[in-house]
C-alpha cells in the first residue's frame, strides 16, 4: 500500500460515519471517534468509541439498550449510574431530539442528567439521556473530564440530534420506492403497446 493510499485511508477513518442497526435505527459517529478497544457488543452494550484516549483530552462514548421502554421523566439508566458510585453528583440536562418523536406530535424534550463522579483516579464527567426507541428505548453516554466539558456536552448533543428512527427512517427510501414504482409502470407500458402493436399486424 502507497504511503499516498495509507494516508487517505486514515483520513477517511477519522470522518464522521453512519451506522444503519438492524434493530431499525441509524446514527452518526462523532469525528475522530474510533471502536473502543477490547470491546465486544452483547445483547444490551451495543456500541463503545474513543477519541484522545490516553490522554488528558479523552473521551468514551457508548450506546446500550434499555430493558424496557424509554418512558417519561428521570431517566432510567442515568439514575442507575449515579447510584454506583456514591460519591456522585447528579443534576438534570434536559434535551432536545426529534429523530422519532416529531411526526407523532411530541414536544422532543427528554430528561438526560450531568453527572459528576469521583472515582480513585479522578473526577469523570457523564452526560447521559434515555431516547424512546421502541420497542427498548436506548442508553446515549459520553464521558471524559470536567474541565472538557464543553467539547463533551457538544458531541453529546450532536450524536443525539443524529439518532433517527421509525417514520424518518421510512422517508429516506421514499426517492428509491418512487424510482422503482415509476420503472415498473414504464416497463408494463411499453410491454403493453408491444403486444398492442403485434395483435395490430
Amino acid at each position: 500500500m502507497s504511503t499516498l493510499v495509507l494516508a487517505l485511508f486514515i483520513a477517511a477513518a477519522g470522518e464522521p460515519r453512519v451506522v444503519e442497526d438492524p434493530r431499525g435505527f441509524r446514527f452518526t459517529v462523532p469525528q475522530g471517534f474510533e471502536p473502543f478497544p477490547g470491546f465486544k457488543p452483547t445483547t444490551t452494550k451495543l456500541y463503545a468509541f474513543g477519541k484522545n484516549l490516553g490522554t488528558p483530552g479523552a473521551l468514551t462514548l457508548t450506546l446500550d439498550v434499555l430493558d424496557g421502554p424509554a418512558t417519561k421523566g428521570a431517566s432510567r439508566s442515568c439514575g442507575a449510574l449515579a447510584n454506583s458510585i456514591e460519591r456522585t453528583v447528579s443534576s438534570p440536562s434536559p434535551e432536545q431530539w426529534n429523530g422519532g418523536l416529531a411526526p407523532r406530535g411530541e414536544d422532543g424534550e427528554l430528561s438526560g442528567a450531568r453527572l459528576v463522579m469521583t472515582h480513585v483516579f479522578g473526577e469523570v464527567l457523564v452526560f447521559c439521556v434515555d431516547v424512546p426507541v421502541l420497542p427498548n428505548g436506548l442508553s446515549l453516554m459520553i464521558s471524559g473530564k470536567p474541565e472538557n466539558e464543553a467539547i463533551l456536552h457538544e458531541t453529546f448533543r450532536a450524536t443525539l440530534a443524529s439518532i433517527h428512527v421509525g417514520e424518518d427512517q421510512v422517508g429516506s427510501f421514499a426517492p428509491i420506492v418512487f424510482g422503482m414504482v415509476l420503472l415498473l409502470g414504464m416497463a408494463w407500458a411499453l410491454s403493453r403497446r408491444m403486444r398492442l402493436g403485434r395483435r395490430g399486424k
